[in-house]
């Protein structure tokens, strides 16, 4: 199958809606509101996962826990926001965006207090899995909003500024939680993000609207009014599985397996290096979150400039699938920055600190452009396509950051490392070869190789 034919066929999924009048309910005004509120809830969900990295060798000592089960509390958290998505966007489709969203954030409010005061790992887990399912709706619904309230033509800018609020997480978190941690324990990280929670779930009850417009339709029927832009189809619920269906097309199997793979090695080396960090190199928890500021302020960096990367490519070479030739300056800034955290990462403290910078940057540059194909290869069905994407993901991302302290502990941080360098190189291969057969086709001015 083509990736003409396959796009095709994906756009006869789903009919297309009639949007602009919905649009012009929205003032420029109103449309910035909503999606700086939209945004303060987006910050919860790296903030709430990278916060008390900096405390996870504290953890073990407090709860008297296993290396193993502590590590299995950042996994699981990064398991359930990549996966409950399937769900939660449907229903928020379905029902209506702040019927799902403001039950989710008051949930993980309540669970991000009650992980505060846990007694047990067992307890610590339970409730790190239950405050994943609250915060995962910020993500997928505030994507969903923002395409709700902003036409084709502005949304550039609104996904830009979208974006830069996911990537203010990874810097903002272990800072804070660092510091936090160290005033007081790492408890207090919890009662934090319940804080910034509810102080979001104040800004939604007031400031955002119901912007679906299927949602909107109906009540504006139900008041006795004309439709306001003709007749809307009831959202069909697709079962959590449909996405999954996107792995018929093989260029979409295989960047879901190889972002997995980029992901997880740099979700890995956030895990591992705190632990290098308070053992290793003996320093205190606002000390080991500091730490985190080059790759954070990298890992932003490359986002952005994956995407601008990844758009200027397209329109050099008229395909969308060239913008998968950012792959390649992702790999080689990741390779080597995962090769010297193996090998001199617990040897010398600036080479642990530089590593992760390339190793941020990388994988960043590589999903923004990933992320920016997948939305434009399947302009009708993105969410869809982008949730097959994000299973491979998380779900690789899972058992690398659940095995890979056990992992480090048997064969060493050198090897472990080295491995992942390994394996992202190997994943890349079909990626590379593509690559090399595109630019060959296009000097000579031929069609494009298609890799659907």
């Amino acid at each position: 199958m083509t990736a003409t034919e396959s796009r095709t066929e994906d756009q006869k999924l789903i009919p297309e809606k009639p949007r602009d009048a919905f649009y012009a309910r929205f003032s420029s005004r109103k449309r910035r509101l909503i999606l700086l509120v939209v945004c303060s809830g987006v910050i919860l969900t790296p903030v709430a996962d990278t916060i008390y990295l900096p405390s996870l060798t504290f953890v073990e000592r407090d709860l008297d826990a296993s290396q193993l089960l502590v590590s299995l509390t950042v996994a699981l958290y990064i398991l359930i926001v990549g996966f409950l998505p399937l769900v939660t966007g449907p229903l928020s489709e379905r029902y209506g965006r702040r019927a799902v969203m403001l039950p989710s954030v008051a949930f993980f409010v309540a669970c991000s207090v009650g992980a505060a005061f846990s007694p047990s790992i067992d307890v610590l887990l339970a409730l790190r899995a239950l405050q994943a399912c609250g915060v995962c709706a910020t993500m997928v619904i505030g994507q969903a909003i923002v395409s709700d309230v902003y036409p084709d033509q502005e949304r550039g800018f609104a996904f830009g500024f979208f974006g830069i609020s996911v990537q203010v997480g990874p810097v903002l978190g272990p800072i804070i939680g660092g510091a936090l941690a160290e005033w007081k324990t790492w408890r207090s990280t919890f009662i934090f993000v319940a804080a910034i929670g509810a102080l979001v779930l104040l800004l939604e009850i007031f400031f955002l609207p119901e912007t679906n417009h299927y949602t909107i339709q109906q009540v504006n029927l139900k008041s006795g009014n004309e439709p306001i832009a003709g007749t809307i189809p009831r959202p069909k619920f697709e079962p959590p599985w449909y996405p999954l269906s996107f792995y018929r097309f093989p260029l979409v199997a295989w960047l879901s397996w190889s972002i997995g793979v980029a992901m997880s090695s740099m979700f890995l080396t956030t895990v591992i290096l705190p632990i290098v960090m308070t053992t290793i190199y003996k320093f205190d928890q606002w000390q080991a979150g500091l730490v985190f500021l080059p790759y954070g302020v990298a890992s932003m960096i490359g986002s952005n400039l994956g995407g601008l990367v990844s758009h200027r490519l397209q329109a050099k070479f008229g395909v969308c699938e060239s913008q998968l030739l950012s792959f390649v300056i992702g790999v080689y800034c990741m390779v080597p920055g995962l090769a010297v955290f193996a090998w001199l990462g617990e040897v010398y403290l600036a080479a642990a600190i530089a590593a992760t910078t390339p190793v941020g940057f990388g994988a960043s540059f590589m999903i923004s452009g990933a992320m920016s194909y997948v939305t434009q290869a399947y302009p009708q069905n993105f969410g869809a396509a982008l949730s097959s994407v994000s299973v491979g993901q998380f779900g690789l991302s899972f058992f690398v950051i659940f095995f890979g302290p056990m992992a480090r502990t048997v064969v060493g941080t050198s090897w472990l490392f080295t491995f992942m360098a390994g394996l992202i190189s190997i994943s890349l291969l079909p990626g590379a070869i593509w690559t090399g057969v595109f630019l060959s086709r296009s000097s000579r001015g031929t069609t494009p190789l298609s890799v659907n």
